[in-house]
């Protein structure tokens, strides 16, 4: 991504057009255990202009970035780098996103555009790990 502050909608990256507003959630898991932590929405409300929500028409990458770690401080940290968002747990905190249904999966474009990389608990294929290897391929 050339410009990390330009709303999403307006950027460079595959899918932009099929942005949406709307919300979506992180699970963390013990990096011990593999105990389930807590699973929450991120939360825009604290980046311009205070909708709880993402919105691809006013947020950018970097609104994302702060978001996450405003959302989920100690657990997990976002940097840019290069023009690519990417995501890790802190400490013994590990993340997923929460297994999303087929049919939801246009609306999780911005997982795809943003080429977030995760680690994933289980090696077992779930859609997330589907739309990270599909957006390698585009890539």
């Amino acid at each position: 991504m050339r410009d990390s502050t330009v709303p999403l909608a307006n950027s460079n990256l595959p899918y932009a057009d099929k942005l949406t507003a709307g919300s979506f959630s992180m699970a963390f898991y013990s990096a011990g255990t593999g105990d389930k932590v807590s699973v929450s929405a991120v939360d825009f409300s604290s980046i311009p202009p205070g909708k709880k929500n993402f919105d691809p028409s006013v947020h950018s990458l970097e609104n994302v970035r702060d978001a996450i770690n405003a959302s989920f401080p100690g657990k997990a940290q976002a940097v840019i780098t290069d023009g690519k968002l990417s995501i890790k747990g802190l400490g013994d905190n590990r993340f997923q996103f929460p297994m999303i249904p087929a049919a939801c999966w246009p609306d999780w474009a911005l997982i795809l555009s943003l080429r977030a990389m995760m680690p994933l608990p289980s090696k077992s294929m779930n859609p997330l790990r589907l739309i990270l290897q599909k957006s390698e391929q585009l890539m």
